[in-house]
């Protein structure tokens, strides 16, 4: 779909369809709008039903495929879109002489992308919707294992993220730009190892907002309330699940929690009933499929975030001054988890188990140490500073942006 027209070539706009990734590509895309250029933006059919709920191409699996499976869609993806987007291109660009494409940015996670551009004879711009910090580590996984400072046996993570890794590689390496969702401040030793990058902060939501979570949280005490998001992938066994609405309930904060419909079975739902009775009539909870996350963050009465460490939420966090529980799920949540509890001193882990179960007992007593260490609130409002000097009139991201802006006119 083409976000809007401009004078200037147009580019196109292609992500790894899930939300981590749609999101911040489609807010960077409507900035570039904004300067009169303008950007076909291709995704994925289900990925397009959310974008059309909340405000075509095919992604190569059956019907009856889940969609929130990241390794099918990969697999699927790096099997089929190639072919798919060559074609849509060359159609664009026949269809009108006037409006050819001249520019693709792709997701890295999907970079061969950038190869298929390539030979189109047209420019690729490479986008990271990760931390400078994991782009960093994944971009020097081959050197890693070459000096033998890492074993490929033992990198803890699935075939396919060390694939993606190379992928993220090649396409660094391709492109003359490496965007990335992310400000020079917050990691300036991770961006100085990437010399093609621009960091640029970006903010964006694709599912329906609940907004009477606001008037709710207007009804809670300054600095009180815990807010429970884990993005749109992470799914939980239901003893998980149960643990962590009963650890919520006996901590005596009041949370606002963000339950997506397909977080868990129906077991669980039925346990969720009784549980809303209790934590309702006491005011003490709520629970809304999804919150206008940006308008959460800010409100005086949240005093921390419960949250599985995805990028764009960390940001979103880092940059509203809230202190993190940490309940990493997969993949770069942990490199995350480790800057926000270890580095920036902004947070604190809910540690599992024997059996890999994080406690009720264990997530009540984290609650209990974070409302009681002002430190943790204090090093989360120094970043908050950090983070709004970076986006002032003549900060990093907006030099940066306005840096590739300059280029697309050219």
């Amino acid at each position: 779909m083409a976000i809007t027209t401009g004078k200037k070539p147009p580019i196109l706009a292609f992500p790894y369809p899930a939300q981590g990734h749609v999101v911040p590509l489609i807010k960077l895309s409507r900035l570039i709008t904004t300067h009169r250029i303008k950007v076909t933006f291709v995704t994925t059919e289900h990925i397009c039903e959310k974008l059309l709920s909340s405000m075509l191409d095919h992604d190569g699996l059956p019907p009856q495929d889940d969609r929130c499976n990241a390794f099918k869609v990969f697999e699927s993806l790096k099997n089929t879109a190639g072919g798919y987007l060559t074609d849509l291109i060359e159609k664009i660009n026949e269809s009108n002489s006037d409006e050819k494409i001249s520019c693709v940015i792709a997701d890295v996670t999907i970079g061969w992308v950038l190869e298929n551009v390539e030979k189109l004879g047209l420019e690729g711009v490479a986008f990271a919707p990760v931390s400078a910090a994991t782009l960093a580590m994944t971009l020097h996984i081959s050197k890693l294992i070459e000096e033998g400072r890492i074993d490929e046996n033992d990198l803890n993570m699935q075939k396919i993220f060390f694939e993606c890794s190379l992928i993220n590689q090649k396409a660094a390496y391709r492109a003359k730009w490496l965007l990335c969702n992310t400000f020079y401040k917050l990691e300036s030793s991770a961006c100085d190892l990437i010399p093609n990058l621009l960091p640029g902060k970006l903010q964006f939501c694709l599912c329906r907002e609940d907004t009477t979570c606001l008037s709710w949280l207007d009804g809670q005490l300054a600095s009180s309330a815990i807010y429970v998001a884990f993005g749109s992938y992470a799914v939980f066994s239901q003893h998980q699940l149960d643990e962590r609405a009963l650890g919520l309930e006996l901590s005596g904060q009041p949370f606002l929690w963000v339950v997506r419909p397909d977080l868990a079975n129906r077991s669980w739902v039925e346990f969720l009933d009784g549980f809303l009775e209790r934590v309702g009539s006491t005011r003490i909870g709520k629970i809304v499929k999804w919150a206008p996350q940006e308008k959460v963050l800010c409100h005086r009465s949240i005093g921390c975030f419960l949250s599985h460490c995805g990028w764009n939420l960390t940001v979103e966090g880092l940059s509203k001054g809230v202190p993190f529980l940490c309940w990493p799920y997969c993949v770069d949540q942990l490199h995350n988890q480790k800057y926000i509890c270890d580095k920036w001193r902004i947070g604190l882990r809910i540690d599992p188990d024997g059996n890999g179960i994080r406690t009720r007992i264990e997530l009540k007593k984290k609650i209990e140490m974070l409302f009681h260490d002002d430190s943790l609130r204090v090093n989360a409002l120094r970043f908050k500073k950090m983070a709004m000097e970076s986006v002032d009139q003549g900060g990093s991201p907006r030099k940066n942006f306005e840096k590739f802006i300059d280029h697309l006119k050219e």
